[in-house]
Order: C-alpha cells, then sequence, then structure tokens
C-alpha cells in the first residue's frame, strides 16, 4: 500500500533522511548520503485575496497596520514563505498577524475565495515569490513512489 502524506517541502528532506519516506519534494539542493537530486524547477507564487477582501482589508494597499489585522491564510504550520514575506518586506514577525491554517490546496484556495483570507498561491507566470523546487529519492529507490506535488512526501507501506 502507499501512503501519501502532504507536507512542506522545507521540511520533507529530514523524513527522507531519518528513513520514513522514499522520496520526497524539498527545496534543499544539496543530496543526503545515499540519495540523489534532481532539479524540478522554480514554482511562483502570488500573494493574493478575493476583490472583496482586498477592498475591506487593504483600502490603501499592503501596509504594515493593515496586514496586522487582516487574517492570513497559511498552509500549514511549517509553511514559513508568509512569516517571511511580511518579516522582508513589512517588519512584522510570526505571531504578529491573525492567521488561519488550511493544509489542503483546495481548501486554501476555497477559503481565498470565499473572502476568508489572503495567502501565498501558485501562479504560473509574474510572482512576487519563488520557490525552488528538487526531487530527492534513494539511489536504491523501489520501482513505485509517487509525488503529491510541490508540497508532498511519498511512503510506501
Amino acid at each position: 500500500m502507499l501512503d501519501c502524506v502532504v507536507d512542506d517541502q522545507d521540511h520533507t528532506h529530514a523524513l527522507l533522511a531519518d528513513g520514513e519516506v522514499l522520496g520526497c519534494v524539498s527545496t534543499r539542493r544539496d543530496p543526503i548520503r545515499g540519495c540523489t537530486v534532481e532539479r524540478l524547477g522554480v514554482m511562483p507564487y502570488l500573494c493574493a485575496g478575493s476583490p472583496a477582501f482586498r477592498a475591506r482589508w487593504f483600502p490603501h494597499g499592503l501596509t504594515r497596520g493593515a496586514l496586522a489585522k487582516a487574517p492570513a491564510i497559511v498552509f500549514g504550520r511549517h509553511d514559513d514563505m508568509h512569516d517571511a514575506f511580511l518579516r522582508r518586506h513589512f517588519g512584522l514577525d510570526a505571531g504578529q498577524y491573525p492567521h488561519h491554517v488550511v493544509p489542503s490546496s483546495e481548501g486554501f484556495m476555497a477559503f481565498a475565495v470565499a473572502g476568508l483570507g489572503y495567502g501565498f498561491i501558485r501562479k504560473s507566470r509574474r510572482a512576487n515569490t519563488w520557490r525552488a523546487a528538487n526531487w530527492s529519492t534513494w539511489r536504491r529507490s523501489a520501482k513505485t513512489w509517487c509525488c503529491t506535488g510541490t508540497t508532498g512526501r511519498c511512503s510506501r507501506r
């Protein structure tokens, strides 16, 4: 049986190193001992919210004060993309803004479309944040393994 579990791409490498998974998508370029890495490319992300959400929470654009009050959407507890963006561009640290945790791509998008928050959504072109993705796997891996997108991990049971 196959057990695919979604996790943040910055944390999947540790699961591979611990032998919990056969392969993972990770932002790390360096292979761990006994593994290979294949570059998958980069994924652009756009900080976005629904038009109604933007009108209500950001009538004067993205400002530090508005961002400290507007509810954000983050993918998971390990996902630090939002924290890094707000720290770098607005001087806000984790815990200085309200946020929903929605660890599902479909749920994340549904929250944003419903106007419940703003967050980083993958975009195929022009974006303000980019993440590199790499596929890491054991050199002697089994014939069957899977990848669950940009934030996945895979294991076989």
